[in-house]
């Protein structure tokens, strides 16, 4: 019986030798299509590296000692934060903190307050107007204020809602206002400020509103006899 089982043993051979060739053949065709595969997802990651390279770029300039994944988080968020809304025109803000001493020295602040504090009216007072919007100018009115008050004088102020013109004005209603509006001129002058006074100032805006019925500008309270108007911070007094 040696020849059945020699035939037996060579078609088994055959067998396994179809299903390993069956085998390989089908293990050939998946790797072929892993590399394919990988050779997809390494083309997708260099257009992603490429796309994301300025972003990593800035994000390792801004954040120099951070890892690269907060760093792109921080970038990320500055990115897709909305935008900020532009202040309207006039829009009231927050007065910056001006010090007197950036635009008038000590000794000439002691020339004000001695003015200031000779003027003998009971009645004396002080309205500024300053521009709402006008950082600079508030913390200029501010610092000029506050001689004012150390001289005695009542103070009002009043933030209009619309620009001003630059520079330090006294705006008298009348042409010959009170004597403690000349003071007040004076005063200001000796600091080294260079301030334009003009009298008259209700017949002016009467005819202002005459002319144009949309005049807007500085007005006068019917019991407010002069305002000084602080459009700017004022230059640094010449020595």
């Amino acid at each position: 019986m040696p020849e059945p089982a020699a035939a037996s043993r060579s078609s088994l051979s055959t067998v396994v030798a179809v299903l390993l060739a069956v085998g390989l053949a089908g293990a050939i065709a998946y790797i072929g299509q892993l590399r394919g595969q990988i050779n997809a997802l390494q083309a997708q990651l260099a257009v992603q590296t490429a796309q994301l390279q300025p972003f990593l770029d800035a994000a390792r300039s801004a954040y120099p000692d951070a890892d690269v994944t907060t760093a792109l988080g921080s970038v990320a968020q500055r990115l897709t934060a909305p935008p900020r809304a532009a202040a309207p025109r006039g829009a009231a803000v927050a007065a910056a903190e001006v010090r007197i001493e950036e635009f008038m020295p000590a000794d000439k602040q002691e020339s004000v307050l001695q003015i200031l504090r000779n003027e003998p009216d009971s009645g004396r007072k002080a309205w500024f107007l300053v521009a709402q919007g006008n950082a600079e100018a508030q913390g200029a009115q501010a610092a000029l204020q506050t001689l004012f008050e150390q001289s005695g004088w009542p103070v009002d102020v009043v933030r209009a809602p619309y620009p001003l013109k630059a520079g330090v004005y006294i705006l008298a209603g009348d042409e010959t206002p009170p004597a403690f509006v000349d003071t007040a001129n004076a005063a200001l002058t000796s600091g080294g400020l260079e301030v334009q006074y003009l009298t008259g100032y209700r017949a002016f805006v009467e005819e202002r509103k005459a002319t144009n019925p949309n005049w807007v500008g500085p007005e006068l309270a019917a019991d407010q006899p002069f305002t000084i108007v602080i459009g700017s911070k004022p230059a640094p007094a010449m020595e």
